[in-house]
């Protein structure tokens, strides 16, 4: 058996199928300088989105005094309805008359509502420091006991790319994240907002013009790592993205030479042929171009033992993006 000609064969075939992994129009160096390209003429804007901390009391109706506080400090309820889904009854929606920031209050359990929770829960969107201080202050001199459940921080480029987009779905990862990514309508989703302490979304924010918005959600268990409690938001301008988020792809030649050398033996066997090798590769080629999704798939193989090996950081990405967002302060 020739098997210098088999193994050719099977390079020849196996790197036809990988390509299926990657657009073939456009290499990784391009897409990357590319990207590198379109960052250096991009506005970056970063703050804190939205965050959402419970209030445990021992007074009754707690409610009550909130909204009236709330009231006497230029906030005016907009709207106060019953809760379809969830463990409360009703919530309150407060604006203030001057400021951006709006204050939902969830309260009144509902009869199913488990006994272990809180008594509200507040949901700040748009917050700045000082409303966060005086919200902290206005709950401690209640009595009331707070926890933080967990804080959006968002990172806005603008103008808006379809390139940008589409380079940041494919190749930004949560790092220690080995699930799927999903994209739901225009929106893309790596990890789950619930369950795990930390998730991002990568969508087209409608606002003066469009902008492209990365956001970060870190809930209350990634938070506590980090020392981050609602008296003392501000110490997630100290969060360290680089530890969380990474530019990655996958390294398709050594893939490639690692599948074959797993198919030696049985390529050297008289009457074996390449079926074996060209049916894996034809799998790995169907699954999405993301890497978020082509971590995933190769974890679940057998065959493909340490996988994150075939995953390399592009270093000139990540110093780009982490240099804009040195400095960075989101609240």
């Amino acid at each position: 058996m020739n098997y210098k000609r088999k193994i050719s064969t099977s390079y020849t075939e196996a790197n036809s199928y990988i390509k299926g992994l990657y657009n073939p129009t456009i290499s990784n160096i391009e897409a990357d300088n590319a990207f590198l390209d379109i960052l250096s003429n991009t506005s970056i804007n970063t703050h804190v989105d939205r965050i959402s901390f419970h209030c445990s009391s021992e007074i009754k109706e707690p409610e009550k005094r909130l909204f009236r506080a709330l009231k006497d400090h230029g906030y005016s309820c907009k709207e106060d309805n019953l809760v379809e889904h969830g463990n409360f009854k009703r919530r309150g929606l407060y604006t203030h008359r001057e400021k951006n920031i709006k204050i939902a209050v969830f309260y009144q359990h509902k009869d199913s509502c488990p006994p272990y929770i809180p008594d509200l829960r507040i949901i700040v969107d748009d917050p700045d420091i000082i409303s966060i201080h005086w919200l902290d202050t206005i709950c401690n001199s209640f009595g009331f006991t707070t926890t933080l459940s967990y804080v959006e921080l968002s990172i806005d480029f603008s103008p808006f790319s379809d390139f940008l987009k589409d380079y940041l779905c494919r190749n930004l990862v949560l790092k220690y994240y080995r699930g799927t990514s999903r994209k739901e309508y225009e929106s893309f989703y790596i990890g789950n907002k619930h369950k795990n302490s930390k998730s991002l979304i990568i969508y087209c924010k409608k606002i003066v013009g469009d902008i492209l918005r990365l956001e970060l959600r870190f809930n209350r268990y990634f938070l506590k790592s980090a020392g981050v409690e609602l008296n003392c938001l501000e110490k997630v301008n100290s969060i360290d993205l680089s530890n969380i988020i990474s530019f990655k792809h996958l390294n398709r030649e050594k893939l490639i030479n690692h599948l074959i050398w797993r198919h030696k033996s049985m390529l050297s066997m008289p009457y074996q042929d390449d079926r074996e090798l060209i049916r894996q590769l034809r799998e790995l080629s169907n699954i999405s171009n993301i890497v978020t999704d082509q971590i995933h798939y190769m974890k679940k193989q057998t065959d493909i033992n340490n996988s994150n090996r075939f995953f390399e950081d592009i270093p000139e990405a990540n110093l780009a993006f982490y240099e804009r967002l040195k400095n960075a302060r989101y609240i």
